[in-house]
């Protein structure tokens, strides 16, 4: 996963979701959210073989999911099927705010995540 812009992709996507839960917008305000969706739509295809999921996403990936969820996917084809999960989440928003808010959590792992590994990759170059 490129993760020049999905730190800024996520973020967006959770200020959207607010936007929902605040009444500030209808659910079709949300290009980030549906950005996001691809993105991991495409990083999280129907089998391992297939995604070309490299380790710095899984990685990033399950940072994120461990971030918003006390009970984290230990292995990459937990990873891969919380991915789909989330990502058809995103694709078709719930109507449940505590759905939207767990939503909104992920989005909000899911940048901090980005951020700290592209710092960390940083560091390491030097």
């Amino acid at each position: 996963m490129d993760d020049r812009n999905l730190a800024f992709i996520a973020l967006q996507a959770a200020l959207e979701i607010d936007n929902i839960l605040l009444g500030k917008a209808q659910s079709a305000d949300v290009s980030a959210v549906q950005r996001l969706s691809e993105l991991l739509t495409q990083n999280a295809g129907d089998s391992i073989a297939t995604t070309g999921m490299d380790p710095v996403t899984a990685n990033l990936l399950s940072r994120a999911f461990h971030e918003s969820n006390p009970k984290p996917e230990q292995t990459i084809a937990g990873i891969l099927k919380k991915a789909r999960s989330v990502a058809g989440q995103l694709s078709k928003l719930p109507d449940s705010s505590d759905q939207l808010q767990e939503l909104r959590s992920i989005c909000v792992a899911l940048s901090q995540s980005s951020l700290s590994s592209r710092r960390s990759v940083a560091y390491l170059s030097g």
